[in-house]
């Protein structure tokens, strides 16, 4: 400020020159790929009153220029001629209008994709957990669009006889190749591409004896995976290894009803093998209620029903007849309703109907004992009081009790 009596001064002082200006170029986006791109950088102004920056710029063989203005400390200029070599000059500006001078020159031919990318140097892998990762040396032409790596694979890492396939595209100079399989060993090369598909030679292939690192007892810890980490569909039968689920890697009540969607496990999921694999394994199953089930038990070696808390098997011996045995017998009682029960002793049978007993020895003949006097015997018919019983055979198996009186 001067004296009240003046005018207001502004500020006369021009901005310092942007120093360092430097360009460098390279070929247009997929979409324009025969097109090429000028970029300019510099070191920024440091004036309080600094306001934007000017650039000048023409094709070398023209004689007029054309002006950008920019706040920023790079400016791009796109679809570009292929091999033109262009000027650039750069001043900065201030708040009020003052300008520094212009720049040295600088000169920059812009990028071509008639040339054919260089090897690609300088390619490694490196063992991770469950994967690899590959690196090589960024190409240095200017039309370079990205690299394509390729990879090999082999059963012992010495013998490589399968195809390379391409793996994946990128710009970037590393890249990791993830979720692997452990028994195996592979091997990489990297090849850059231009932005119009030309390619360059593939690099010397990677170390042959690279296999991804398997983890290790501290490297899960527990809890790792759980429900809501697994999505839904995301284990399938074919992302298990064969061999991948045993026994001591399902941990006690690991899997429960409300782990296994309806329908999952179905007849045709599970094989004969299988069926004998799991009888084998499980021996007796222990159940609460099986309804609906009908159990076929033969007559032979152990294909019977037995009750474990007396010895006695219960087993279709055939032609009618449904025995009742136990190794070694002492004696054997089937109880039936109302106090009834069948006994035997080793010699004979008796049915014991309350306090009444009916003994039936080896002989055939039938006992009564208990009786107030003997009974007499003739014709097959023998008296007990007002009751009599008739032998209709002397087959053991089949008589008739016929009874006058209420027993």
């Amino acid at each position: 400020l001067y004296q009240s009596s003046e005018s207001l001064k502004r500020d006369t002082e021009a901005p310092a020159v942007p120093s360092n200006l430097a360009l460098s170029t390279g070929m247009g986006s997929i979409t324009q790929a025969s097109l090429a791109w000028l970029k300019a950088t510099w070191n920024a102004n440091t004036e309080d009153d600094f306001s934007h920056y000017e650039l000048k710029y023409k094709k070398t063989a023209y004689s007029d220029f054309g002006l950008v203005t920019t706040t920023n400390t790079s400016f791009i200029w796109t679809g570009l001629e292929q091999n033109i070599e262009y000027e650039v000059y750069i001043r900065a500006v201030d708040i009020y209008g003052n300008r520094s001078a212009w720049s040295s020159q600088e000169t920059q031919v812009t990028a071509t994709d008639s040339d054919t990318p260089a090897q690609v140097t300088g390619a490694v892998a490196t063992a991770l957990l469950a994967g690899i990762k590959v690196i090589w040396n960024r190409a240095s032409e200017d039309n370079i669009a990205g690299y394509a790596v390729e990879r090999q694979e082999s059963d012992d890492g010495t013998t490589w006889t399968g195809e390379w396939t391409e793996r994946v595209r990128t710009d970037a100079t590393m890249w990791l190749d993830l979720f692997l399989t452990y028994t195996k060993f592979y091997r990489y090369r990297i090849k850059a591409f231009t932005q119009t598909g030309t390619e360059g030679a593939t690099s010397t292939p990677t170390a042959d004896s690279i296999a991804p690192n398997k983890a290790g007892t501290n490297d899960i810890v527990a809890d790792a995976i759980t429900a809501n980490l697994l999505a839904v569909n995301s284990v399938y039968t074919n992302a298990l290894q064969v061999g991948a689920v045993i026994a001591d890697k399902i941990a006690s009540n690991a899997i429960t009803t409300i782990k296994i969607q309806a329908d999952a496990v179905t007849a045709g999921k599970i094989n004969v093998d299988s069926l004998a694999a799991i009888k084998a394994i499980l021996g007796t199953v222990h159940a609460g209620l099986i309804y609906g089930t009908r159990f076929r038990v033969g007559g032979g070696t152990n294909e019977d029903i037995y009750f474990e808390d007396s010895g006695i098997r219960l087993y279709d011996a055939g032609s009618n007849q449904l025995w009742f045995t136990k190794a070694g017998l002492a004696s054997l009682a089937l109880y039936f309703s109302a106090g009834v029960r069948l006994y035997s002793d080793g010699t004979f049978v008796s049915l014991n109907p309350g306090s009444y007993i009916f003994a039936a020895k080896s002989t055939g003949a039938f006992k009564m004992p208990t009786v107030a006097s003997q009974p007499s015997i003739s014709s097959g018919e023998f008296i007990y009081g007002n009751n009599w019983m008739h032998i209709v055979s002397d087959a053991p198996a089949i008589f008739r009790l016929d009874v006058s009186a209420g027993w």
